[in-house]
């Protein structure tokens, strides 16, 4: 019986050297390519993140600028509302 389960054993140890050398035989095939694409997914991924936080960002910068506008036009100031609106019509 002790041959029986050492058989088994090395059984198994060579089907998981087979699984290993199949993995191992699929990564050096699609390895380079599949490296390549989590890169650029994660580039992507990354400067989309980048670009909305820059989008907010303004957003909110314009905003700021546009509550002074609206100040300056409620307490009657032309000069500084002309000077904010310019700021703002040349930033954003």
């Amino acid at each position: 019986q002790s041959e029986n389960l050492s058989f088994m054993a090395s059984h198994l140890d060579l089907e998981e050297q087979e699984q290993l050398d199949q993995l191992k035989a699929f990564w050096k095939t699609w390895g380079n390519l599949i490296t390549w694409a989590l890169t650029i997914a994660l580039a992507a991924y990354a400067g989309w993140n980048g670009w909305n936080w820059y989008q907010r960002d303004q957003a909110s910068k314009a905003a700021a600028m546009y509550d002074e506008l609206d100040r300056a036009v409620q307490a009657g100031d032309a000069e500084k509302a002309g000077r904010v609106f310019g700021d703002l019509k040349e930033r954003y």
